[in-house]
């Protein structure tokens, strides 16, 4: 006797429960990256290994055995590393990366925080769909989609992402219902708020404002709307901690309103990827498949049946929500483009500040939010009207899946007549026949356990193929998208082995890669990966040297001293010839350059000098006027330092005897010991910057910019003890905000918990 539809939805809906989803969606991420998860291979590609790695890898070290790392002395010639946000630094997940084994651990880290967004994803839908299919549908498409695995090289960003819905879900009730949801958007807010994705926290608040200010709600209450603004407001609290450092960090750093950096837009028929996957898609040297002009986000596929069902969903379903969502998918898909698609050079003009953030790519990650949600919408449409048994039903179905195939045949037509020297033709003929397949299983499965005529049993088995087959898809449509190596790529010992020279230590010398082979290093034509690797961790390319704490002139803190960067630029043209500048080199202590004959191995400079220098005259200049002199053959760091007259010196000084011993070198903290025959300067090799402190003879005293980017103390004749020590008073400041702030929201959240458990929660209002 078959089951009435009453009790067959139930029992649908309960086999798509969330305890079941979560152990699906674990599941599907368990079979697409088991090595990863079983700690036998690592991700190592582009950001990620060279990048993301060695900084999460020395965080966590220098947590181990100092406590929160404010500054980072090997990289730029130092640079605030808290304060970069994208460190993670203040993020409270980040503790499971102090414990946890590495390199599992990272890799870990950044895929449970995918499922923690698919997780986010399902009751967002489920919430707004009323359907558990659809859902879990939604789910699996925003957690696999190809933006979501694409951000796998940028932990901090997948972060962001396994928030974002969480946060929309949960700020929205704290309009509708108020009550418990209120703290816990303020606590979902902070954790996306911490990991420093500006863009992305600003396209998640921008959606919800929409949303906020397009939501009618049933009664007028002051409090709908005044949820919003105030659920900000804490979160900017709750975050201070942070936020203070970073902005503090960002006004002395090379960004500011009038930075601009536009690579990497969306191409103009970028859109066709949607579709076909390998559109215009080459392969790089080490053989992974990127999109011709866009080398920031491996992909941004997100299913051909996601894609039918959001458009089915904006087409059939007559509520605010989903035209907000079509307007935002519209809107990200545009700005993606950059100039090309006008609407980006129009934001840019009316926001200039948005300038701070980089490469339009990234607004596509809002579409990339949004289309699964319409995908949900669709999904809930059709499984309604099938209980309806409505006559339109497979006539709607079968209008969107043609048009889903026709697209995809229009481009391929287009592919074959518009190809180019590094296009995959035959790549793309597979791929796209591959995804055809998927579609079509996907769909026979779908409409197979849509069908109420048939057992409840078999509908479970259907749609849970469904969704498998949705997940094959999404995890096979860019074959190699994140690659691995063999998990022993990443041990120390690796290169310890193969290393022809020792590193130099903190405060007595530093590694300089030439200029020459930093072009190299960046556009390495080298094909076996694990090669590859080798190479640029024996380089100690990007960020690299922090795995084995080496001090080195330049490297990859995104953020770095203005001063110190026009300096970089100088020694790193773009265009034209680097400058010998050896007396710089030797002010830099660069006892190591990078050798003539490879990229990977070094040559001894042994003119180079300390970190902490005294005794040479002083030339006082207008600021900025020192840098070309810096770089010129002439410059003697020995005989000259160049300060700049900023009110507080300029008087000139001769040169005097004066011996520097350096007494302790830590990461934020420098002493030495000076003898000096004369009252004179020293100078420290290290990047200017506003907080940093120093005292002689534990006397503050007030520190001078030197040679254009660095620091000088005054000193008296005879001996003297001289500190500099790196402070952060915005991590202060903003502690004496953020925990206030915490111990309030405890507090709501346990006096709203009982309130809520002795009175029954107040019907959200539902729109539609």
């Amino acid at each position: 006797m078959s089951e009435g539809p009453v009790d067959a939805k139930r029992e649908l809906a309960d086999w798509f429960s969330p305890g079941r989803f979560a152990l699906m969606l674990a599941l599907a991420f368990v079979a697409t990256f088991w090595g990863v998860l079983t700690g036998t291979e690592g991700f190592y590609r582009s950001d990620y290994g060279v990048l993301g790695y060695p900084a999460m890898h020395w965080f966590r070290e220098q947590f181990l055995s100092d406590g929160l790392p404010l500054w980072n002395p090997f990289s730029n010639c130092g640079a605030p590393f808290l304060a970069q946000w994208g460190t993670m630094c203040l993020y409270p997940g980040s503790a499971f990366l102090l414990w946890a084994p590495w390199p599992w651990a990272l890799g870990a880290f950044s895929i449970g925080h995918l499922w923690l967004g698919g997780m986010g994803m399902y009751f967002l839908a489920r919430d707004w769909t009323r359907n558990n299919v659809a859902a879990a549908f939604s789910g699996t498409a925003f957690a696999m989609s190809g933006a979501a695995m694409a951000c796998l090289i940028w932990p901090n960003y997948c972060v962001g992402l396994g928030w974002m819905p969480w946060l929309v879900g949960c700020v929205q009730r704290t309009w509708t219902e108020g009550g418990v949801w209120t703290p816990c958007a303020i606590l979902v807010g902070t954790m996306q708020m911490l990991v420093g994705v500006p863009e992305l926290v600003l396209l998640t608040w921008l959606l919800i404002g929409v949303l906020w200010l397009c939501s009618v709600p049933k009664e007028k209450r002051a409090w709908h709307w005044t949820s919003l603004p105030l659920v900000a407001a804490l979160v900017a609290c709750l975050s201070a901690a942070q936020l203070i450092p970073f902005f503090d960090l960002l006004d002395q750093s090379q960004r500011d309103a009038s930075f601009r950096d536009e690579r990497w837009p969306m191409p103009i028929w970028g859109w066709a990827n949607l579709f076909v996957p390998l559109f215009h898609y080459g392969r790089t040297d080490q053989g992974v498949l990127m999109q011709q002009g866009q080398f920031f986000l491996a992909s941004y596929y997100l299913g051909l049946a996601v894609m039918g069902f959001a458009f089915l969903g904006l087409w059939k379903q007559r509520e605010r929500r989903v035209w907000i969502l079509g307007g935002a998918t519209l809107l990200a898909l545009m700005l993606a483009l950059g100039k090309k698609g006008f609407v980006y050079s129009l934001l840019v003009d009316l926001f200039p500040g948005g300038g701070i953030a980089r490469y339009p790519i990234k607004f596509v990650l809002l579409a990339a939010f949004a289309i699964p949600l319409l995908a949900g919408y669709g999904v809930a449409h059709f499984l309604a009207q099938t209980e309806n048994k409505s006559e339109s039903r497979f006539r709607e179905l079968a209008s969107v899946i043609i048009a889903v195939v026709a697209e995809v045949f229009i481009l391929l037509v287009l592919a074959h007549g518009l190809k180019n020297q590094f296009d995959l033709m035959p790549e793309v003929r597979s791929n796209t026949s591959g995804r055809l397949i998927l579609y079509g299983l996907l769909i026979i499965a779908f409409l197979k356990g849509a069908n109420p005529e048939i057992a409840v049993k078999l509908r479970k088995i259907y749609l849970t193929l469904a969704l498998a087959f949705l997940a094959m898809d999404l995890a096979s449509h860019l074959p190699g998208q994140n690659p691995t190596l063999s998990a022993g790529m990443f041990h120390h010992d690796l290169v310890e082995e193969e290393r022809d020279t020792l590193s130099p230590m903190l405060g007595a010398g530093r590694v300089m890669i030439s200029p020459e082979a930093e072009k190299v290093l960046l556009f390495s034509k080298v094909k076996d990966p694990a090669q590859d690797w080798l190479g640029k961790r024996l380089a100690w390319w990007s960020n690299l040297n922090l795995l084995e704490g080496v001090p080195k002139v330049n490297g990859s803190m995104t953020l770095r001293m203005a001063r110190q960067d026009e300096l970089e630029r100088g020694l790193y043209p773009k265009d034209g010839e680097a400058p010998d500048a050896e007396g710089l080199k030797d002010f830099l202590s660069v006892t190591h350059i990078t050798s003539a004959e490879s990229a990977v191995t070094w040559t001894n400079r042994h003119s180079a000098m300390i970190w902490i220098s005294a005794g040479q005259k002083t030339v006082v200049g207008e600021p900025g006027a020192a840098l070309e002199k810096l770089l010129s053959d002439e410059f003697d760091p020995r005989e000259v330092v160049f300060l700049e007259n900023d009110g507080s010196v300029s008087e000139e000084t001769n040169r005097g005897r004066a011996t520097v011993s350096i007494q302790s070198a830590q990461s934020d903290r420098f002493a030495c010991e000076v003898d000096a025959a004369e009252a004179t300067v020293v100078v420290f090799a290290q990047s200017y910057n506003s907080n940093w402190r120093a005292t002689v003879n534990d006397q503050p005293e007030t520190i001078l910019h030197a040679n254009h980017a660095f620091q000088a103390v005054r000193v008296p004749a005879g001996k003297s003890s001289v500190v500099f020590q790196y402070e952060e008073p915005g991590l202060m400041l903003g502690g004496r905000i953020s925990l206030p702030t915490l111990i309030l929201i405890i507090v709501w959240l346990v006096m709203a918990g009982r309130r809520a458990g002795r009175s029954p929660s107040p019907a959200a209002n539902h729109e539609g």
